[in-house]
């Protein structure tokens, strides 16, 4: 197995439905919710597309030597 995947976990990336900032927000948060963050649209232009126009997904994901958050692949459905 590939060493990052060995440290990755499982995040939850959604688009905001409703929000009172001027573009649609992304949110990105772990299950136990001790990673969650919040970016434009505009700052992750990816992002719709990896989610390949569901309103959201799960993903394989792991922090970098900076503590950047890491898109891996796409993870199955989870319950949470």
């Amino acid at each position: 197995m590939n060493a990052i995947l060995k440290h990755t976990f499982i995040v939850k990336v959604q688009i905001s439905l409703h929000t009172n900032e001027e573009e649609p927000q992304f949110l990105i948060y772990n299950e136990p919710r001790s990673i969650e963050v919040q970016f434009p649209e505009s700052a992750v232009p990816h992002m719709r597309d990896a989610l390949g126009g569901r309103t959201k997904g799960y993903f394989r994901a792991y922090l970098d030597a900076r503590g950047k958050l890491q898109l891996v692949e796409n993870a199955p459905d989870q319950s949470w």
